[in-house]
């Protein structure tokens, strides 16, 4: 269908037409397929932030979702074409100030459809959050223990290509507090100190604003809970495979500078730390290896919380995951699934849930062939 039109669409049907003795009849092939005309979408984009772009920084463009054949893509940037920009995607690195992007989809250079123009204003400052004891607390409640030490920190996140000094200042239910231009912020939890904090980062002409922290003060340690990073999800069952490292974190909504956390295996203590996180390195299977229940207290002079959940974890042996060789992708991997784990190309080795290897990039290009060819020979015997 040419220079579509809303009239092209409805339903259309294929047929087989069959002649017999008895006469014609026409034998449906496939079951209708919907035809809808519509306009192609403003271009959307894969930036982090909902409010700005961060200058010198890539993003990519997406306009529409068709892929037929004789349609291409120009791109605009303001009333300029942007030369060599054709496909359904557009990179670019957003510059200082505000440009406007707009996508056509051209149907056999013959007819187009324009879409709504996407405005990118470029900062140098991406975003400001604030943390407390090396993990991000902005847009939460934390629950420090009456009497004990806070310090919050707030960390301006900056664009590739900015330069210059970040000055940093605080708010309090939303004032500033004039005694407070660094990017810490100390305070002793109590009454006076609930409420919202803010941070603000300012570089040149911008000044960005974290979310806010809501601090509500508590007489005793709440309870923490154990959560664990770097895992995979396979059949609904927590995997992690030998060699690997995962990160376990105590979270209590009651730290303070005070609180330390005691990490405890099988119920024999393992470590005595500062900060919460606890790493398991080259995860080991076996009788001493890093297989067993964890949780964790924290503690503040007499007062101790012993009630953290419990965290199973088995170390299975390494490898990735999967049901189906679909699962198997990338060169590091053949396109093959056995014992429910993808096994590792030539010239790459098991590392935890991957495969990882040193070779060559020349090396990389013959797994890679590999790979190719043997994926074609596998769907050339489904085939026949």
């Amino acid at each position: 269908i040419n220079e579509v039109t809303a009239k092209d669409g409805g339903t259309y049907i294929c047929y087989i037409s069959v002649e017999s003795t008895s006469g014609k009849l026409n034998i449906p092939i496939n079951t209708p397929v919907a035809v809808e005309t519509v306009v192609p979408n403003a271009p959307t984009s894969n930036k982090p932030d909902p409010d700005f772009f961060g200058v010198g920084n890539s993003y990519t463009l997406t306009c529409g979702w068709y892929d037929s054949p004789g349609v291409t893509y120009k791109w605009m940037e303001g009333t300029q074409v942007i030369a060599g920009a054709t496909s359904m995607t557009y990179t670019l690195q957003a510059k200082s100030g505000t440009n406007v992007y707009t996508c056509q989809i051209v149907f056999n250079k013959m007819s187009s459809l324009s879409s709504k123009g996407l405005t990118v204003a470029a900062k140098n400052i991406i975003s400001v959050i604030v943390t407390l004891a090396g993990t991000t607390v902005s847009n939460t409640t934390i629950k420090p223990l009456n009497s004990g030490k806070v310090s919050l920190e707030c960390k301006a996140i900056t664009a590739a290509s900015s330069s210059g000094t970040i000055t940093y200042g605080w708010l309090k239910n939303d004032q500033k507090l004039a005694d407070q231009a660094d990017d810490s912020y100390e305070f002793t939890a109590g009454t006076a100190s609930d409420g919202e904090i803010k941070c603000t980062a300012t570089l040149g002409s911008e000044t960005a604003t974290s979310e806010k922290v809501i601090v509500t003060s508590v007489a005793t340690l709440e309870a923490p809970v154990v959560e664990v990073y770097n895992y995979s999800l396979f059949s609904g069952q927590q995997v992690y495979p030998a060699g690997g490292s995962y990160m376990l974190i105590c979270r209590t909504a009651s730290h303070t500078d005070s609180v330390y956390y005691v990490w405890m295996k099988d119920g024999s203590i393992l470590i005595q730390l500062p900060k919460r996180s606890y790493t398991i390195s080259n995860a080991k299977q076996g009788k001493d290896g890093d297989s067993g229940v964890y949780t964790c207290r924290a503690v503040q002079g007499l007062s101790t919380v012993t009630s953290s959940n419990a965290v199973t974890i088995n170390i299975a042996d390494p490898g990735l995951p999967c049901k189906f060789v679909t699962d198997c992708q990338g060169v590091q991997y053949m396109p093959s699934c056995v014992n429910n784990r993808c096994e590792c190309a030539n010239g790459y080795m098991p590392k935890g849930s991957t495969c990882t290897s040193d070779v060559s990039p020349l090396g990389a290009s013959v797994a890679l062939l590999i790979a190719a060819t043997l994926a074609r020979w596998l769907f050339q015997k489904e085939l026949f």
